[in-house]
């Protein structure tokens, strides 16, 4: 009665009315009726009945009967049954024990205990403790701690953050973002970004983009890809590769490579007269050389003529007395022209025409030609042989005697007279077709003319006797013999043609 304790024998249970504890002596089980809490004994396990929550007092453990959670006290780690997910309440940590997953809640970091690999769930960043690479699963970009390597699984691209180098995996092409230089690993070419270089590293060829300029730096020659011009830089060699001409820019000559033709580009030289430094050509291509002169013989009857000339030679005329005597009998000389009883047939009457340029080319006959002409006509084969019978020395002397020295002084006058008034109609109707430079101007004196006229008044040379040639007429004498010892007659008139063209004249 001291203890307040109450027995049931049937149960095997006591109960303590002070403390409201029940005790199953059976089972030994302890239960608080007030806290609805009951103790086993044996297991000291004790469990809430209202809550459902088992308590283990041994291991501090407490296990929640409905929800299946299992929590130990200790450790305060709580422990879902059903889901083997573990939670520790101190770190809020969750441990998934079948996975083996640990889930930080406060970090929302995610981290699988047996591949080490940890998951951010708010930023999407996967990290593999063991191999120190972390993956951003929403940007596909992996990057490896230890190296310092960033790699866009996306593009294929690779970054190293500490050097700054950029690499495309698909294309094998490495950038330097610091330099701003990009390398092809496969074709060993370097291309420098900022400014437009590119550098193939096999060949040593180093190419500008911006100028289309090509260097090879092993034989340092330059190669302007626009206008295919190629320059050695060790010879100072400039190649046209289009034209194949080669300019030294040293000595300033030009080579063309096609021709074998070299310039010169300092001189001074016209290039109107380049001719002059060709060869000229064989002696087979020259005109033949003119026979030579032959004076008539007793024994011959070939007769040669004179060369024309506007004024009288006394020397002539000494001569054709003689050959006068040759051919004639004493019978004979008072039928001559030469005669005191005749005068020199009268000059056929002038007309005014415009003669064509080639008349001007002809000189008129002095009076032996014109004599030994006649005498020509007059004479056959049969008075020739007779007469180189007759011829002795005293008919000559008789012959010499008859002619009156009056007489040929007056037919040189005339004949003077005559061959002047005539070469004074040409000049005047040849001045009339030239165009003379006015005299404030300075240079030639002719200043334009046709290629004919001018050809004329090159060769025209005034041969009044006893006069010395006029600078002009030197000057056209070299004229025409310049022209005739390099070029044609036919070239000579293209090229007056080309520089005066008829059109203007006519």
């Amino acid at each position: 009665m001291d203890s307040a304790e109450r027995v049931d024998m049937d149960s095997a249970e006591r109960v303590d009315m002070d403390s409201a504890e029940r005790v199953n002596m059976d089972s030994a089980e302890r239960v608080n009726m007030d806290s609805a809490e009951r103790v086993d004994v044996d297991s000291a396990e004790r469990v809430d009945v209202d809550s459902a929550e088992r308590v283990d007092v041994d291991s501090a453990e407490r296990v929640d009967v409905d929800s299946a959670e299992r929590v130990d006290m200790d450790s305060g780690e709580r422990v879902d049954v059903d889901s083997g997910e573990r939670v520790n309440m101190d770190s809020a940590e969750r441990v998934d024990v079948d996975s083996a997953e640990r889930v930080d809640v406060d970090s929302a970091e995610r981290v699988n205990v047996d591949s080490a690999e940890r998951v951010d769930m708010d930023s999407g960043e996967r990290v593999d403790m063991d191999s120190a690479e972390r993956v951003d699963v929403d940007s596909g970009e992996r990057v490896d701690m230890d190296s310092a390597e960033r790699v866009d699984m996306d593009s294929a691209e690779r970054v190293d953050m500490d050097s700054g180098e950029r690499v495309d995996m698909d294309s094998a092409e490495r950038v330097d973002m610091d330099s701003a230089e990009r390398v092809g690993m496969d074709s060993g070419e370097r291309v420098d970004m900022d400014s437009g270089e590119r550098v193939d590293m096999d060949s040593g060829e180093r190419v500008d983009m911006d100028s289309a300029e090509r260097v090879d730096m092993d034989s340092a020659e330059r190669v302007d890809m626009d206008s295919a011009e190629r320059v050695d830089v060790d010879s100072a060699e400039r190649v046209d590769v289009d034209s194949g001409e080669c300019v030294d820019m040293d000595s300033a000559e030009r080579v063309n490579m096609d021709s074998a033709e070299r310039v010169d580009m300092d001189s001074e030289d016209d290039p109107d007269y380049h001719f002059l430094l060709t060869e000229t050509p064989p002696l087979s291509s020259l005109p033949p050389v003119l026979p030579e002169k032959k004076r008539c013989s007793t024994g011959g009857s070939t007769f040669s003529q004179a060369p024309s000339s506007f004024g009288f030679d006394s020397a002539h005329c000494d001569d054709f007395t003689i050959h006068c005597d040759d051919v004639t009998g004493p019978d004979d000389v008072t039928s001559s022209p030469l005669s005191p009883s005749k005068t020199p047939p009268p000059l056929p009457e002038k007309k005014r025409h415009a003669p064509s340029a080639a008349v001007f080319y002809q000189r008129p006959l002095t009076f032996s030609q014109r004599y030994m002409s006649q005498q020509l006509t007059q004479l056959d084969t049969q008075q020739l042989t007779q007469l180189d019978t007759q011829l002795d020395t005293q008919q000559l002397t008789q012959l010499d005697t008859q002619l009156d020295t009056q007489q040929l002084t007056q037919l040189d006058t005339q004949l003077d007279t005559q061959q002047l008034t005539q070469l004074d109609t040409q000049t005047q109707d040849i001045l009339k077709r030239i165009t003379i430079k006015p005299q404030e101007e300075e240079g030639p004196q002719v200043k334009a003319a046709s290629a004919e006229i001018l050809l004329v008044h090159a060769t025209e040379a005034d041969e009044r006797e006893g006069e010395s040639p006029s600078e002009g007429q030197l000057y056209r004498e070299a004229f025409l013999c310049t022209y005739r010892s390099f070029i044609s007659p036919r070239d000579v008139i293209s090229k007056l043609q080309l520089r005066y063209p008829p059109s203007i004249y006519t």
